[in-house]
């Protein structure tokens, strides 16, 4: 399933450029890092664009550090070149797994024919591929996290859910109300405060960090 839908997924993404100033906002710190390892953007050099913000200490990106990271291996291993595609290859590849990761979940609970159907219905019929697999927004990587916490909890491997959505919150901070949620439904359903762990104590990882590099980054203690 990965690979037939990366091979659709690669083709089709923004590859030369980017006019989405949302995407742009979520590359440069991701080719700065692969740089210089470090999110701070050159002010010389910088494109204009409303999500970089000058802090008065250094230029950053208020999109969701979670989001560059996760272009930064294709930028390293391409040697940090300043063009766009290695972020759009890595966006389809993160989907591409989200979409494997849920039709093997799915295999799990419908028959094999309608894992397929619903599985071809989200790859293809719905803006996964034409926002989540197209370039580096934070679809991509809250699809990836959910897939991921779906297939864990498909397996009954509460602690995984968690650690999959406590890398989630790094690309979408509200992805802490899903934490929340699946962590109280199923410790209620389970009567057991040991799921309620499980699935909270990574979930709490990933949001104190999440403010911690926020902190970082902007000076100031922030969730948004």
């Amino acid at each position: 399933t990965f690979a037939l839908v990366a091979m659709i997924y690669i083709p089709t993404a923004t590859l030369t450029r980017t006019y989405n100033s949302d995407v742009q906002a979520a590359v440069v710190p991701a080719l700065a890092i692969a740089r210089t390892g470090l999110p701070f953007l050159d002010p010389v050099s910088i494109p204009e664009n409303p999500f970089l913000i000058d802090t008065g200490e250094a230029v950053v990106s208020n999109r969701p550090f979670g989001i560059s990271l996760l272009a930064v291996p294709a930028y390293v291993l391409a040697g940090a070149p300043a063009e766009v595609w290695p972020s759009a290859v890595s966006a389809a590849l993160a989907t591409a797994a989200a979409v494997a990761m849920l039709h093997v979940a799915l295999r799990r609970v419908v028959d094999a024919r309608s894992a397929i159907a619903a599985t071809a219905v989200f790859a293809f019929g719905t803006p996964t591929w034409t926002v989540s697999a197209n370039g580096l927004w934070g679809h991509t990587v809250t699809q990836l996290a959910i897939a991921g916490a779906l297939l864990a909890a498909s397996r009954a491997r509460w602690w995984w859910v968690g650690v999959a959505l406590g890398a989630g919150i790094w690309g979408r901070p509200h992805l802490a109300v899903i934490a929340l949620v699946v962590g109280l439904g199923i410790a209620w359903s389970q009567r057991s405060v040991r799921t309620l762990l499980a699935v909270g104590v990574p979930t709490t990882v990933g949001l104190g960090s999440f403010v911690l590099v926020n902190r970082w980054l902007y000076e100031r203690w922030t969730l948004s």
